[in-house]
């Protein structure tokens, strides 16, 4: 296991961003939402996993009212303006609000499958859960895409400007620098430097309204604000959740934990970016719930190091006797779930505080972080045995065997060792085979909890004094040593919302795999399953390792495109190694076929290959901004991983 020391942000508003934890170890299902959901046809993918840039618009409004089934009904995702009522096949089956799931009961026609919260499975047992990392935190960055737009300045995410940066050929549009995302704006304060790394399929949103007076948490001097000045609410939070709830639900997933782990102290920024959207979802949700929709539960993951402030109004919204049925609970003990970091800070007698809850001793508070299975912590990401880089042998991430609740496994698309922007610090989704990899782990063990890393993260803060460029800003000085850590354009990120570069094509992953998941399958074995076809790492992708560096190719296997172009290993005279697109290695000694490089920049493929040349040396290569000591640039050959 990768020991690489990884810091998790403590974020701070206007862009003070402090790196407070250092660790050593790194350390479907039925769904009857009213609300529309993403469609399968979100987005494209090519074989290089690269699309034409796609920058950041606004939320536009979709209506839920539809009367008619949609123009995808049918594709088995429910839809935007789909419905229980207008397109069952996607949308499963409605249901009566009183034997609705979540109502604590396994009512008739619900199942593990279709209502894993209240059902058992047929030895009587309690069924294995599936939950998913849910992030409520978008307002800042929300609200500087909206002031970009009111400025009519362009709005970038990093990938758009990833992509733009291009060494060969012709720009596929504007080229960008790093610092136009916010900084050239004057926005860093105001989204409190979150940069959104790549595009939702639905267009950016946050969560986020301010409560009315008497309201429960109810303060004056946090509403309508995040410390920043007066903010407006989030437009169009109840579509947002409403299509989370049918997309999530589709997925198989039961439960979510939202991301609390950043702010342990109450006040305006952390009430805006963790209180109060925990809060709202499941306001939300509970009224969806209400009209006869299925829906998640609930729970949070707070941090809980001294004093500690905040664990109180978290608390109370536990305490909510309107929150009863919408907080995940212990199937033994019938205790309400309430997850913590395990972090070095963590301040015991908050834990305590937090399971007595004034005595009522009805909650089970477990802790959750990463490289602490042996502890009995959840982890909420783990990595494969060969840390960021895969291969063909089984990802065998470690479960959490004596948790507090039973086994738990952690499942991702993605999972970083270090900085995700730095090469080979973040695995990445290679095309889905890292989150299928992890899955086999998972058919294997069937622990009593799977955990999916994660929904949608979507926005990160740069962190100074990296070690190295963030891959495909190397030539950016606008860049600096700014490295992000926790997700890295549309790559390097564990989202499993569709986005507008790589489409559905992560989440329709996540829903065969939990399909076959629930047929109690020890491996992938269901032929028809796009989680069990696909093939090995090697049928698409191979390392290279030499004294310029190691970098990913695709495979000779996977054949020539559009997008690729061969690459090939040369010697000339003895010793002068290089790599050609000629198959005739011009002239020289022919080694072998390297494989195919991108020629498009973007997604999976960010690195230019440089192939340098000095009369004193010879041939090299380069994988940075420059070529080595005496030698000057040749070509760019194309891009790598």
């Amino acid at each position: 296991m990768n020991t690489h020391p990884r810091a998790r942000r403590n974020v701070t508003p206007f862009g003070a961003v402090v790196l407070t934890i250092a660790l050593s170890a790194l350390g479907g299902a039925a769904s009857c939402a009213n609300g529309g959901g993403i469609g399968g046809s979100g987005g494209s993918t090519s074989t290089s996993g690269s699309t034409t840039s796609s920058s950041v618009t606004s939320t536009s409004s979709q209506s839920s009212s539809s009367t008619g089934p949609g123009p995808d009904c049918g594709d088995g995702v429910c839809g935007v303006g789909e419905t229980c009522s207008t397109c069952g096949q996607d949308c499963g089956p409605c249901c009566n609000g009183a034997t609705c799931c979540g109502n604590g009961v396994c009512d008739a026609g619900e199942t593990c499958s279709t209502c894993a919260q209240d059902c058992q499975d047929a030895n009587g047992q309690s069924c294995r859960r599936i939950g998913m990392f849910y992030l409520g935190w978008h307002q800042p960055a929300f609200t500087a895409v909206q002031a970009t737009i009111a400025l009519g300045k362009p709005v970038l995410t990093v990938e758009d400007v990833l992509r733009s940066r291009v060494d060969i050929g012709t720009p596929p549009g504007p080229v960008y620098s790093f610092d136009q995302i916010l900084a050239q704006n004057g926005l860093e304060g105001t989204a409190a430097s979150f940069y959104y790394q790549a595009t939702t399929a639905s267009g950016p949103y946050c969560l986020v309204h301010a409560r009315s007076p008497g309201a429960l948490n109810y303060e004056p001097t946090h509403e309508g604000t995040y410390g920043s000045g007066p903010v407006a609410d989030c437009p169009m939070y109840a579509e947002t959740l409403a299509r989370h709830a049918s997309q999530l639900g589709a997925a198989g997933v039961d439960f979510i934990v939202t991301d609390q782990t950043n702010i342990a102290d109450y006040g305006p920024f952390g009430d805006a970016i963790q209180l109060r959207p925990f809060e709202v979802i499941l306001e939300e949700w509970r009224k969806l719930r209400a009209m006869g929709v299925k829906t998640p539960d609930v729970a949070a993951w707070q941090r809980l190091s001294a004093p500690g402030t905040m664990a109180p109004h978290v608390l109370a919204v536990y305490d909510d006797p309107a929150n009863a049925q919408m907080i995940p609970r212990d199937p033994a003990s019938g205790k309400k779930l309430f997850f913590y970091p395990d972090l070095p800070d963590v301040d015991p007698a908050l834990v305590a505080m937090v399971q007595s809850n004034g005595g009522k001793n009805d909650i089970i508070a477990i802790p959750m972080w990463v490289h602490r299975q042996a502890q009995g912590s959840w982890s909420f990401f783990s990595e494969c045995q060969q840390g960021t880089q895969i291969d063909d042998g089984p990802c065998s991430q470690i479960p959490t065997m004596n948790s507090p609740v039973g086994s738990q496994l952690a499942v991702s698309p993605s999972y970083q060792a270090g900085y995700a922007s730095v090469p080979f610090q973040a695995v990445g989704v290679y095309h889905g085979i890292t989150l299928r990899k992890e899955f086999e782990t998972a058919f294997a063990l069937k622990p009593k909890w799977l955990f999916l890393s994660g929904w949608n993260e979507q926005i990160a803060q740069p962190q100074p004094g990296a070690p190295a460029p963030s891959m495909g800003l190397e030539t950016d000085p606008t860049a600096a040593d700014r490295a992000f850590v926790d997700t890295y354009g549309v790559e390097f990120s564990r989202d499993i919302e569709p986005s507008k570069e790589y489409g559905s094509m992560i989440y329709d992953l996540v829903r065969s795999c939990v399909r076959v998941y629930r047929k109690d399958s020890a491996t992938c074995d269901q032929p028809n399953e796009p989680c069990c076809l696909g093939g090995k790492w090697s049928d698409r992708y191979a390392y290279f390792n030499g004294p310029g560096g190691t970098f990913v190719v695709y495979a000779t296997a996977l054949g020539p495109s559009s997008d690729r172009a061969a690459l090939y290993h040369c010697r000339a005279g003895a010793t002068d190694d290089f790599f050609s697109p000629d198959p005739g290695c011009e002239g020289t000694t022919i080694l072998g076929q390297v494989g195919f490089v991108s020629t498009v920049k973007g997604g999976e493929m960010l690195r230019s290959l440089r192939r340098c040349f000095g009369p004193s040396v010879g041939h090299r290569y380069s994988l940075g901004a420059t070529c080595p000591a005496n030698t000057s640039l040749e070509a760019v050959l194309g891009y790598v991983r």
